[in-house]
């Protein structure tokens, strides 16, 4: 069984090197492809190429944007066209393997199912007035776009007016604004694309995707998924285009719509556990390394540097 990783890193390239140097250190037939932002630092292209990785792409596809959902399908659709493999697993270059990586790809091998990956129904929210919507169906059965700084006051006040029928949200990059989309034609036959508006004022020109048939998904973008998921994933971009187009104007794309193709593709079968160890906002730390060592998860992160010492000398002996 050969098994490609996609790496997709936003961190200084040293860890992006000393994660592709332990895979292939541990399985030294897989496919290795990167996606490195450069704004994090240039990658030692001699020292990368020289471990066999390939470096897919080095351009910026800020979290939670729609760049980095179609920087994701990309680097998808190009290890399905040039790669052999029988698994891909996807990665940030911040995880690292905690079990050898013999072992989580032999596991791999006897998973019964097409994808691993932690999944969450999203059902769509209520819309009684002042009513909370939770964050995932914010998320993905609202239309957003982002508001012009000078008017950005007015959107606040109004939002709060009329929620949940208008919703303020606060990134990055700006204030964006929100509304409920509409029921969605796209299980009409139609000669033309149906119409997909970046404004979420749009009205019936807003569409979504879900209920009729189609239900929402949405989960961490870390998972692994076979050859036929990867194939399944392609085939939806190219024969239902319309749901990458409506999953461009949502919040955090990437790690909804991989999810909806594949729970709904009823050849598909997914086994509900991604077999990592993840921690937002904290770094493990070497007195948590026997417990993640415990847990069974094949990857985990992030680690504090001695603790990822820690986890070289124990697990991968070097």
């Amino acid at each position: 069984m050969t098994v490609a990783y996609l790496v997709i890193s936003e961190l200084e390239p040293e860890r992006v090197t000393r994660l592709t140097a332990t895979l292939r250190a541990g399985s030294p037939r897989a496919v290795i492809a990167v996606h490195h932002d450069e704004a994090a630092g240039s990658l030692d292209l001699l020292r990368v190429r020289g471990l066999g990785v390939d470096v897919l792409d080095t351009a910026e596809a800020p979290a939670g944007s729609a760049a980095e959902m179609l920087m994701l399908v990309r680097c998808l659709r190009v290890l399905l066209g040039s790669a052999r493999f029988d698994w891909l697993v996807l990665l940030s270059a911040d995880e690292y393997p905690v079990r050898p990586v013999s072992e989580i790809e032999a596991s791999l091998a006897a998973v019964d199912a097409d994808a691993v990956m932690e999944r969450h129904a999203c059902p769509a929210p209520k819309l009684r007035h002042a009513a909370t919507v939770d964050e995932p169906a914010l998320r993905y059965h609202y239309r957003w776009s982002r508001v012009p700084g000078p008017i950005g006051p007015a959107a606040r006040g109004l939002a709060a007016a009329l929620r949940p029928r208008m919703m303020a949200v606060t990134r990055p990059d700006g204030l964006w604004l929100g509304a409920p989309a509409k029921r969605s034609p796209f299980h009409e036959r139609r000669l033309h694309l149906p119409p997909i508006r970046r404004n979420p004022f749009a009205g019936s020109r807003a569409r979504t995707p879900f209920g009729e048939g189609l239900q929402c998904w949405y989960g961490p973008w870390r998972f692994a998924l076979s050859r036929d998921a990867v194939a399944a994933v392609q085939a939806s971009v190219l024969e239902h285009p319309e749901l990458a187009l409506y999953y461009r104007d949502t919040l955090h794309p990437a790690e909804s719509y991989v999810h909806t193709v594949l729970g709904n593709d009823p050849l598909i079968r997914v086994r509900a556990d991604d077999r990592r160890r993840w921690r937002s906002g904290e770094s493990i730390g070497v007195g948590e390394i026997d417990e993640v060592l415990r847990s069974g998860a094949d990857f985990a992160g992030p680690f504090e540097p001695a603790a990822l010492d820690a986890v070289d000398a124990r697990v991968h002996k070097h």
